[in-house]
Protein backbone atom coordinates (compact mmCIF):
# COMPACT_ATOMS: atom_id res chain seq x y z
CA UNK A 1 0.00 0.00 0.00
CA UNK A 2 1.41 3.41 -1.07
CA UNK A 3 1.71 6.33 1.65
CA UNK A 4 -0.92 8.15 -0.50
CA UNK A 5 -3.70 5.37 -0.41
CA UNK A 6 -2.54 4.58 2.99
CA UNK A 7 -3.58 7.82 3.94
CA UNK A 8 -6.95 7.72 2.42
CA UNK A 9 -7.64 4.93 4.96
CA UNK A 10 -6.39 6.80 8.40
CA UNK A 11 -3.04 4.97 7.99
CA UNK A 12 0.16 6.51 7.78
CA UNK A 13 3.61 5.28 7.92
CA UNK A 14 5.58 5.34 11.33
CA UNK A 15 7.93 7.67 11.10
CA UNK A 16 11.61 7.28 10.73
CA UNK A 17 13.57 8.43 14.10
CA UNK A 18 17.34 9.04 13.39
CA UNK A 19 20.42 7.22 14.64
CA UNK A 20 20.96 8.28 18.42
CA UNK A 21 24.15 9.64 17.31
CA UNK A 22 22.54 11.89 14.57
CA UNK A 23 20.55 13.96 16.98
CA UNK A 24 20.50 17.20 17.34
CA UNK A 25 20.23 19.05 20.46
CA UNK A 26 20.15 22.56 21.07
CA UNK A 27 22.62 24.49 23.08
CA UNK A 28 21.31 26.65 26.41
CA UNK A 29 20.32 30.19 24.88
CA UNK A 30 22.87 31.72 27.45
CA UNK A 31 25.57 29.46 27.05
CA UNK A 32 27.67 30.89 24.24
CA UNK A 33 31.17 29.33 25.20
CA UNK A 34 29.70 25.81 23.96
CA UNK A 35 31.63 25.38 20.39
CA UNK A 36 28.95 23.83 18.83
CA UNK A 37 26.65 20.35 19.83
CA UNK A 38 29.29 18.35 20.01
CA UNK A 39 30.33 19.94 23.20
CA UNK A 40 26.87 20.18 24.79
CA UNK A 41 27.14 18.30 28.03
CA UNK A 42 24.18 15.95 28.37
CA UNK A 43 20.95 17.24 29.65
CA UNK A 44 20.79 16.20 33.68
CA UNK A 45 17.19 15.70 33.03
CA UNK A 46 16.47 13.21 30.05
CA UNK A 47 12.81 13.97 28.16
CA UNK A 48 10.41 16.87 28.54
CA UNK A 49 13.66 19.00 29.99
CA UNK A 50 15.65 18.43 26.66
CA UNK A 51 17.07 21.66 25.07
CA UNK A 52 15.37 24.29 27.97
CA UNK A 53 19.05 24.58 29.73
CA UNK A 54 19.15 28.46 30.86
CA UNK A 55 21.80 30.42 33.08
CA UNK A 56 20.54 30.20 36.14
CA UNK A 57 20.02 33.39 37.95
CA UNK A 58 22.62 33.91 40.80
CA UNK A 59 21.49 33.80 44.45
CA UNK A 60 24.75 33.43 46.37
CA UNK A 61 25.89 30.73 46.05
CA UNK A 62 28.97 29.92 43.92
CA UNK A 63 29.64 27.12 41.54
CA UNK A 64 33.82 26.80 42.59
CA UNK A 65 33.47 26.28 45.91
CA UNK A 66 34.31 22.78 46.22
CA UNK A 67 32.66 19.51 45.10
CA UNK A 68 29.90 17.90 47.71
CA UNK A 69 26.17 18.82 46.96
CA UNK A 70 24.70 19.28 43.68
CA UNK A 71 21.38 20.89 42.93
CA UNK A 72 18.46 19.22 41.05
CA UNK A 73 14.81 19.94 40.22
CA UNK A 74 12.68 18.60 42.62
CA UNK A 75 10.09 17.56 40.49
CA UNK A 76 12.91 15.57 38.08
CA UNK A 77 14.22 13.85 41.78
CA UNK A 78 10.76 12.40 42.38
CA UNK A 79 10.19 11.31 39.09
CA UNK A 80 13.96 9.60 38.88
CA UNK A 81 15.04 10.98 35.29
CA UNK A 82 18.35 12.04 36.75
CA UNK A 83 21.10 11.52 35.25
CA UNK A 84 25.14 12.14 35.57
CA UNK A 85 26.53 15.75 33.63
CA UNK A 86 29.82 16.05 32.65
CA UNK A 87 31.34 19.26 31.55
CA UNK A 88 33.34 18.94 28.55
CA UNK A 89 34.35 22.17 27.69
CA UNK A 90 36.68 24.27 30.11
CA UNK A 91 35.76 27.53 28.69
CA UNK A 92 31.91 27.30 29.80
CA UNK A 93 30.61 29.79 32.74
CA UNK A 94 28.67 26.33 34.01
CA UNK A 95 31.11 24.26 34.09
CA UNK A 96 32.10 22.30 37.54
CA UNK A 97 34.87 22.82 39.74
CA UNK A 98 37.79 21.09 38.66
CA UNK A 99 39.22 18.82 41.00
CA UNK A 100 41.91 21.50 42.89
CA UNK A 101 39.42 23.63 44.01
CA UNK A 102 38.71 23.97 47.76
CA UNK A 103 36.60 21.66 48.94
CA UNK A 104 33.97 23.97 51.68
CA UNK A 105 30.87 22.33 51.57
CA UNK A 106 29.62 22.38 48.28
CA UNK A 107 31.61 19.86 45.95
CA UNK A 108 30.06 19.07 42.59
CA UNK A 109 27.63 22.05 42.52
CA UNK A 110 25.44 21.85 39.34
CA UNK A 111 23.08 24.41 38.51
CA UNK A 112 20.48 22.77 36.54
CA UNK A 113 17.67 23.74 33.90
CA UNK A 114 14.26 23.59 36.03
CA UNK A 115 10.80 23.92 35.86
CA UNK A 116 10.40 26.20 38.96
CA UNK A 117 12.59 27.45 42.37
CA UNK A 118 12.38 24.54 43.83
CA UNK A 119 15.66 23.09 44.24
CA UNK A 120 17.14 20.22 46.21
CA UNK A 121 20.68 19.94 47.76
CA UNK A 122 21.81 16.30 46.91
CA UNK A 123 24.64 14.47 48.57
CA UNK A 124 25.81 11.16 49.08
CA UNK A 125 24.61 11.43 52.57
CA UNK A 126 21.17 13.02 51.67
CA UNK A 127 18.18 11.72 50.82
CA UNK A 128 17.14 12.68 47.23
CA UNK A 129 15.14 15.59 47.17
CA UNK A 130 14.97 15.81 50.96
CA UNK A 131 16.62 18.98 50.98
CA UNK A 132 15.46 22.08 49.83
CA UNK A 133 18.31 24.45 48.61
CA UNK A 134 18.21 27.60 50.03
CA UNK A 135 21.16 30.16 49.56
CA UNK A 136 21.26 31.10 53.05
CA UNK A 137 21.35 27.75 54.55
CA UNK A 138 24.10 26.43 52.29
CA UNK A 139 26.06 29.36 53.03
CA UNK A 140 25.87 29.01 56.73
CA UNK A 141 26.67 25.12 56.25
CA UNK A 142 29.92 26.20 54.33
CA UNK A 143 30.85 28.52 56.61
CA UNK A 144 30.20 25.83 59.70
CA UNK A 145 32.71 23.40 57.97
CA UNK A 146 35.26 26.07 58.07
CA UNK A 147 35.39 26.65 62.19
CA UNK A 148 33.39 26.02 65.25
CA UNK A 149 30.40 28.21 64.65
CA UNK A 150 27.25 29.19 66.44
CA UNK A 151 24.30 29.71 64.00
CA UNK A 152 21.82 32.56 64.96
CA UNK A 153 18.56 31.86 63.20
CA UNK A 154 15.19 33.04 64.26
CA UNK A 155 12.85 29.86 64.93
CA UNK A 156 11.19 27.84 61.51
CA UNK A 157 13.96 29.20 59.32
CA UNK A 158 15.64 25.18 59.23
CA UNK A 159 18.75 24.81 61.92
CA UNK A 160 18.29 21.35 61.47
CA UNK A 161 18.39 21.73 57.77
CA UNK A 162 22.20 23.41 58.10
CA UNK A 163 22.80 20.85 61.09
CA UNK A 164 22.02 17.87 58.58
CA UNK A 165 24.10 19.34 55.58
CA UNK A 166 27.43 19.80 57.95
CA UNK A 167 26.84 16.50 58.92
CA UNK A 168 26.24 14.73 55.56
CA UNK A 169 29.77 16.26 54.47
CA UNK A 170 31.53 16.20 57.67
CA UNK A 171 30.95 12.04 57.86
CA UNK A 172 31.82 12.11 54.21
CA UNK A 173 35.00 13.17 54.56
CA UNK A 174 36.46 12.21 58.23
CA UNK A 175 34.17 9.75 59.11
CA UNK A 176 33.93 9.00 63.01
CA UNK A 177 30.78 10.02 65.05
CA UNK A 178 28.78 12.35 64.88
CA UNK A 179 26.93 13.66 68.68
CA UNK A 180 23.78 15.65 68.73
CA UNK A 181 22.80 17.19 71.73
CA UNK A 182 19.22 18.54 72.43
CA UNK A 183 18.25 19.83 75.69
CA UNK A 184 14.55 18.03 76.21
CA UNK A 185 13.50 14.52 75.28
CA UNK A 186 10.96 15.44 73.05
CA UNK A 187 13.42 17.72 71.08
CA UNK A 188 15.90 14.76 71.31
CA UNK A 189 13.29 12.46 69.50
CA UNK A 190 12.09 15.34 66.43
CA UNK A 191 15.64 15.61 65.62
CA UNK A 192 16.35 11.92 65.79
CA UNK A 193 13.34 11.84 63.06
CA UNK A 194 14.30 14.81 61.08
CA UNK A 195 17.97 13.28 60.43
CA UNK A 196 16.35 9.97 59.49
CA UNK A 197 14.30 11.85 57.36
CA UNK A 198 16.69 13.78 55.40
CA UNK A 199 19.84 11.45 55.55
CA UNK A 200 20.52 8.39 53.62
CA UNK A 201 22.36 6.52 57.12
CA UNK A 202 20.18 4.11 59.20
CA UNK A 203 22.48 3.84 62.14
CA UNK A 204 21.39 6.98 64.28
CA UNK A 205 20.82 6.23 67.64
CA UNK A 206 18.43 7.96 70.71
CA UNK A 207 19.92 8.22 74.13
CA UNK A 208 17.35 9.56 76.88
CA UNK A 209 17.83 8.46 80.33
CA UNK A 210 14.58 6.58 80.35
CA UNK A 211 14.77 5.24 77.13
CA UNK A 212 18.16 3.08 77.40
CA UNK A 213 19.95 1.98 79.58
CA UNK A 214 23.55 2.46 80.31
CA UNK A 215 24.13 -1.13 79.10
CA UNK A 216 22.71 -0.58 76.11
CA UNK A 217 23.84 2.95 75.10
CA UNK A 218 27.65 1.65 75.63
CA UNK A 219 26.56 -0.86 72.74
CA UNK A 220 24.79 1.53 70.76
CA UNK A 221 27.41 4.26 71.21
CA UNK A 222 29.69 1.82 69.40
CA UNK A 223 27.30 0.88 66.83
CA UNK A 224 26.08 3.96 65.62
CA UNK A 225 27.41 6.72 63.03
CA UNK A 226 25.24 9.28 64.80
CA UNK A 227 23.60 9.77 68.73
CA UNK A 228 20.92 11.81 69.68
CA UNK A 229 20.82 12.62 72.98
CA UNK A 230 20.25 14.62 76.52
CA UNK A 231 23.35 16.37 77.45
CA UNK A 232 22.84 15.21 80.75
CA UNK A 233 22.93 11.37 79.86
CA UNK A 234 26.27 11.84 77.27
CA UNK A 235 28.19 13.41 80.75
CA UNK A 236 27.71 10.79 82.73
CA UNK A 237 28.15 8.50 80.45
CA UNK A 238 31.75 10.19 79.65
CA UNK A 239 32.35 10.79 83.54
CA UNK A 240 31.83 6.75 84.04
CA UNK A 241 33.75 5.80 80.85
CA UNK A 242 30.90 4.50 78.74
CA UNK A 243 31.62 5.94 75.80
CA UNK A 244 34.69 8.10 74.31
CA UNK A 245 34.58 11.38 72.46
CA UNK A 246 37.87 10.50 70.78
CA UNK A 247 36.48 9.53 67.09
CA UNK A 248 33.37 12.02 67.10
CA UNK A 249 33.88 14.37 64.01
CA UNK A 250 31.23 16.84 65.27
CA UNK A 251 29.43 17.93 68.13
CA UNK A 252 25.99 19.92 67.42
CA UNK A 253 24.52 21.50 70.64
CA UNK A 254 21.18 22.85 69.51
CA UNK A 255 19.57 25.82 71.91
CA UNK A 256 23.05 26.61 72.56
CA UNK A 257 22.56 29.60 74.79
CA UNK A 258 22.04 26.93 77.66
CA UNK A 259 25.78 26.56 77.57
CA UNK A 260 26.49 28.57 80.99
CA UNK A 261 26.75 27.89 84.58
CA UNK A 262 26.72 23.74 85.39
CA UNK A 263 24.70 23.07 82.75
CA UNK A 264 25.82 19.48 81.17
CA UNK A 265 26.84 21.34 77.76
CA UNK A 266 29.38 23.10 79.68
CA UNK A 267 30.75 19.53 80.99
CA UNK A 268 30.14 18.26 77.73
CA UNK A 269 32.32 20.83 75.82
CA UNK A 270 35.58 20.37 77.81
CA UNK A 271 35.32 17.14 77.38
CA UNK A 272 35.50 17.54 73.57
CA UNK A 273 38.00 20.00 73.74
CA UNK A 274 40.61 17.60 74.08
CA UNK A 275 39.92 15.79 71.05
CA UNK A 276 42.35 16.46 68.42
CA UNK A 277 40.69 18.43 64.52
CA UNK A 278 37.24 18.84 66.96
CA UNK A 279 34.47 20.56 65.32
CA UNK A 280 31.43 22.10 66.90
CA UNK A 281 27.93 23.47 66.11
CA UNK A 282 26.11 25.20 68.41
CA UNK A 283 22.56 26.24 66.80
CA UNK A 284 20.20 28.99 68.91
CA UNK A 285 17.29 31.48 68.15
CA UNK A 286 17.84 33.86 71.34
CA UNK A 287 21.76 33.46 71.92
CA UNK A 288 21.72 35.96 74.61
CA UNK A 289 20.67 39.64 75.59
CA UNK A 290 24.23 40.88 75.44
CA UNK A 291 27.70 40.48 73.89
CA UNK A 292 28.68 39.01 77.15
CA UNK A 293 26.48 36.33 77.24
CA UNK A 294 27.21 35.80 73.63
CA UNK A 295 31.11 35.21 74.33
CA UNK A 296 30.52 33.16 77.31
CA UNK A 297 28.44 30.67 75.45
CA UNK A 298 31.02 30.68 72.27
CA UNK A 299 33.92 30.36 75.22
CA UNK A 300 32.41 27.64 76.90
CA UNK A 301 31.49 25.62 73.69
CA UNK A 302 34.91 26.29 71.95
CA UNK A 303 33.19 28.74 69.12
CA UNK A 304 35.20 31.08 67.26
CA UNK A 305 32.68 32.29 64.45
CA UNK A 306 29.21 33.51 64.54
CA UNK A 307 26.67 33.26 61.60
CA UNK A 308 23.61 35.37 62.19
CA UNK A 309 20.80 35.71 59.83
CA UNK A 310 17.18 37.87 60.33
CA UNK A 311 14.36 38.07 57.86
CA UNK A 312 15.60 41.10 56.51
CA UNK A 313 19.03 39.29 55.17
CA UNK A 314 19.47 39.41 51.67
CA UNK A 315 19.78 35.84 51.35
CA UNK A 316 16.89 34.98 53.41
CA UNK A 317 14.09 37.35 51.89
CA UNK A 318 13.13 35.15 49.00
CA UNK A 319 11.90 32.04 51.22
CA UNK A 320 10.02 34.26 53.72
CA UNK A 321 6.14 33.81 52.76
CA UNK A 322 4.47 35.43 55.97
CA UNK A 323 5.45 33.31 59.27
CA UNK A 324 3.08 32.70 61.58
CA UNK A 325 3.90 31.90 65.19
CA UNK A 326 1.14 30.02 67.02
CA UNK A 327 1.73 29.60 70.76
CA UNK A 328 0.12 26.42 72.02
CA UNK A 329 0.32 26.04 76.14
CA UNK A 330 0.59 22.82 77.81
CA UNK A 331 -0.70 22.62 81.17
CA UNK A 332 1.79 20.59 83.36
CA UNK A 333 0.27 17.90 85.47
CA UNK A 334 -0.54 18.40 89.14
CA UNK A 335 2.33 16.35 90.48
CA UNK A 336 4.97 18.36 88.80
CA UNK A 337 3.35 21.70 89.81
CA UNK A 338 3.41 20.71 93.46
CA UNK A 339 6.78 19.90 93.10
CA UNK A 340 7.81 22.97 91.74
CA UNK A 341 6.49 24.63 94.32
CA UNK A 342 8.06 23.13 97.06
CA UNK A 343 11.52 23.22 95.24
CA UNK A 344 10.74 26.92 94.61
CA UNK A 345 10.23 27.44 98.52
CA UNK A 346 13.66 25.60 98.50
CA UNK A 347 15.30 28.38 96.63
CA UNK A 348 13.96 31.57 98.14
CA UNK A 349 15.08 29.75 101.28
CA UNK A 350 18.76 29.97 100.10
CA UNK A 351 18.64 33.23 98.38
CA UNK A 352 17.45 35.20 101.48
CA UNK A 353 20.28 33.29 103.34
CA UNK A 354 22.62 34.84 100.98
CA UNK A 355 21.10 38.57 101.06
CA UNK A 356 21.31 38.46 105.01
CA UNK A 357 25.62 37.20 104.56
CA UNK A 358 26.38 40.57 102.09
CA UNK A 359 25.71 38.27 98.95
CA UNK A 360 23.00 39.15 95.91
CA UNK A 361 22.26 42.69 97.35
CA UNK A 362 20.61 44.76 95.41
CA UNK A 363 18.94 41.61 93.15
CA UNK A 364 15.07 41.81 93.52
CA UNK A 365 14.93 38.94 90.94
CA UNK A 366 18.09 36.53 91.25
CA UNK A 367 18.94 34.59 88.15
CA UNK A 368 21.27 31.67 87.29
CA UNK A 369 24.07 33.56 86.40
CA UNK A 370 23.13 35.91 89.80
CA UNK A 371 24.00 32.48 91.50
CA UNK A 372 27.42 31.74 89.59
CA UNK A 373 28.41 34.98 90.72
CA UNK A 374 27.92 34.52 94.38
CA UNK A 375 29.66 31.56 94.45
CA UNK A 376 32.68 32.92 92.69
CA UNK A 377 32.56 35.80 94.85
CA UNK A 378 32.85 33.45 97.78
CA UNK A 379 35.40 31.14 96.49
CA UNK A 380 37.78 33.71 95.97
CA UNK A 381 37.09 35.33 99.22
CA UNK A 382 38.60 31.82 100.74
CA UNK A 383 41.05 31.59 98.31
CA UNK A 384 42.39 35.22 99.44
CA UNK A 385 42.93 34.09 102.97
CA UNK A 386 40.02 35.34 104.50
CA UNK A 387 38.99 33.80 107.61
CA UNK A 388 35.34 34.18 108.00
CA UNK A 389 32.86 30.87 108.60
CA UNK A 390 29.86 32.58 107.12
CA UNK A 391 31.75 32.53 103.77
CA UNK A 392 31.01 28.77 104.27
CA UNK A 393 27.54 28.90 104.96
CA UNK A 394 27.30 30.63 101.86
CA UNK A 395 28.94 28.43 99.61
CA UNK A 396 26.37 26.31 100.86
CA UNK A 397 23.38 28.25 100.51
CA UNK A 398 24.84 28.86 96.74
CA UNK A 399 25.29 24.80 96.53
CA UNK A 400 21.67 24.18 97.84
CA UNK A 401 20.24 26.97 95.66
CA UNK A 402 21.48 25.89 92.67
CA UNK A 403 20.52 22.14 93.06
CA UNK A 404 16.71 23.16 93.03
CA UNK A 405 16.64 25.26 90.59
CA UNK A 406 18.42 22.81 88.44
CA UNK A 407 16.19 20.17 90.00
CA UNK A 408 12.96 22.79 88.81
CA UNK A 409 14.14 22.71 85.05
CA UNK A 410 14.41 19.05 85.00
CA UNK A 411 10.72 18.65 85.92
CA UNK A 412 9.61 21.55 83.98
CA UNK A 413 11.83 20.35 80.81
CA UNK A 414 12.09 16.95 81.09
CA UNK A 415 9.51 14.78 83.45
CA UNK A 416 9.33 13.36 86.38
CA UNK A 417 11.45 10.31 85.62
CA UNK A 418 14.36 12.60 85.04
CA UNK A 419 13.71 14.56 88.17
CA UNK A 420 13.46 11.21 90.15
CA UNK A 421 16.98 10.11 88.68
CA UNK A 422 18.21 13.30 89.69
CA UNK A 423 17.24 13.36 93.31
CA UNK A 424 18.57 9.42 93.38
CA UNK A 425 22.13 10.35 92.09
CA UNK A 426 22.05 13.27 94.81
CA UNK A 427 21.37 10.68 97.39
CA UNK A 428 23.77 8.15 96.38
CA UNK A 429 26.41 11.07 96.24
CA UNK A 430 25.60 11.86 99.31
CA UNK A 431 25.77 8.47 101.15
CA UNK A 432 29.45 8.02 99.35
CA UNK A 433 30.93 10.95 101.12
CA UNK A 434 29.13 9.83 104.61
CA UNK A 435 31.07 6.50 104.40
Amino acid sequence: MGRESGRRFGWSPPRRRRPARARQRRSPPDCPDHGGERDRRRDVFRGDLRGRGRRPQGDGIDDDSGEGFQRLSLGACRRGRILHRRDRNPRCRFRLPSTTASADLVQRIIRTPRRSDDVAVTHELLRRGAVEERAYQVNIARACLERSTLVVLPTGMGKTVIAAMVIAEVLRRKGGKVLFLAPTKPLVEQHAASLRNMLVLDRIALFTGEATSPEERELLWRENKIVVSTPQVIRNDVRAERISLDDVSLVVFDEAHRAVGDYAYVDVAAAYKEVPGRLVLGMTASPGSSAEKILEVCRNLGITAVEIRTEYDPDVVPYLHGLEVQRIPVEAPDVSKEIRTLLQVVLEEQVERLKKMGFLAGKPKVSLKDLLAAGDDARKRLDSGVRDGRLYGAMTAQAIAMKANHAMELAETQGLGSLRSYFDKMEAETKSKAD
